[in-house]
């Protein structure tokens, strides 16, 4: 008999998990309508070195001197965003700080 009783607890809980499963999945497809949503995507245009560079380190630890990889300082940007990939491409906007 407490086995019979183990099986129809057991069933009843993997029942109920089902369920909360199916509401979760039910809700997550109506709140996914796609109104408000818009996606863009930009590209940036990091230039560190040549005639009109993009990006400058403002402050830096001794031991950064010679590292090619910034690590270690603090950069100042004024970095174009673009539309395409190519560094050419109509400017759509700038990324700046530091």
């Amino acid at each position: 008999m407490a086995s019979s009783a183990a099986g129809v607890s057991s069933s009843s809980g993997l029942l109920a998990v089902l369920l909360l499963l199916c509401v979760v999945v039910a809700v997550a497809v109506a709140a996914d309508d796609g109104a408000g949503l818009t996606k863009f995507k930009v590209y940036w245009h990091d230039v560190v070195a040549g005639p009109k560079p993009t990006a400058t380190r403002v402050a830096q630890v001794p031991s950064s001197n010679a590292s090619s990889t910034f690590f270690g300082a603090v950069v100042a940007i004024d970095d174009p965003l673009t539309s395409a990939a190519a560094s050419g491409s109509a400017e759509v906007g700038r990324a700046q700080g530091s």
